[in-house]
Parts: structure tokens; C-alpha cells; sequence
């Protein structure tokens, strides 16, 4: 699957990731339908702090909206 990931200040990457897998009994598997970049993403692209930029690379947005789904293709 694609993925837009943080890789640092000022840079994000579209990637191929692998897809989503559950380990534990509690796990789900969510299909996301869309996004959108917030203001708190804008400060962790600048670098004015936030969790991204001390754990780059990582998944790059924070406002997200899914569909349940029993089949995670």
C-alpha cells in the first residue's frame, strides 16, 4: 500500500508499506478513505516540535476518516 511518512523536517516521501497485518487478538485493521494535513502536522513539518519529529520516520498525518471493515483488502 501507499503511505505518505514523515522522514524528517521538511521532507515527506509517498512510499510502498507493507499492508496492515493483525498480530494480537485485540488488533484491528482500519481502511482509511481519506485525509488531510492539520495545523499540528504543518508544525511538526517545520520542526516546532511534536512526536513525528522526534520519531521520524513515521505515518505523516493526524486527521484521518476510515470505514469498518471485516476484509482489510
Amino acid at each position: 500500500m501507499k503511505a505518505v511518512t514523515f522522514q524528517g523536517v521538511g521532507d515527506v516521501k509517498v512510499e510502498d508499506v507493507a499492508d496492515p497485518s493483525i498480530v494480537d487478538p485485540t488488533d484491528v485493521v482500519v481502511r482509511i478513505t481519506t485525509s488531510a494535513v492539520c495545523g499540528s502536522d504543518l508544525h511538526q513539518y517545520h520542526g516546532r516540535g511534536g512526536g513525528l519529529v522526534e520519531r521520524a520516520p513515521s505515518w505523516a498525518t493526524s486527521s484521518w476518516g476510515s470505514s469498518r471493515s471485516s476484509d482489510p483488502r
